[in-house]
């Protein structure tokens, strides 16, 4: 028993993915704090961002450029054009072929910046400007470049 006692204790010590998870379920937590107030997601915040910056964007390019699931991102997006945040267009299907963000979409970008730039000051607070500094150059290192 002692071997199963002293394996597990190394996994919930040591295991990275773990410790990931943790510091995203914090971080999360602090940008949704400060987006409640917009009704608003820190995901969804980054899908308004990442939408604002292309005249037109497929789900595809989306889900591609910010990693999210397929049917996560479908999911989201009918949720963001449902609620006038981004103006869609359908195939004969029905199927979401391409975004862009709408006029009210660009108004709660703007309103929402505050909350996201208080969120970022808290975070940066919390770790420090080294561990910053190092969060990112390991996530630029296994992710890539943001484009």
């Amino acid at each position: 028993m002692a071997d199963i006692d002293e394996l597990a204790q190394d996994i919930t010590d040591s295991c990275i993915a773990l410790r990931v998870r943790q510091l995203n379920r914090v971080i999360t937590s602090i940008y949704e704090e400060e987006l409640r107030t917009h009704s608003l997601t820190i995901a969804q915040l980054n899908i308004l961002a990442l939408v604002a910056q292309y005249e037109i964007i497929t789900p595809q390019t989306i889900g591609v450029e910010l990693r999210i699931e397929k049917s996560t991102l479908s999911r989201g997006l009918d949720r963001m054009v449902r609620n006038g945040w981004l103006d869609g267009s359908y195939s004969e299907g029905g199927r979401l072929q391409s975004v862009k963000i709408s006029k009210a979409g660009e108004k709660l970008l703007k309103k929402a910046s505050t909350g996201w730039a208080s969120a970022q000051e808290q975070v940066e607070e919390a770790l420090g400007k080294r561990n910053m500094k190092n969060l990112f150059t390991a996530v630029t290192k296994v992710v890539g470049e943001p484009e």
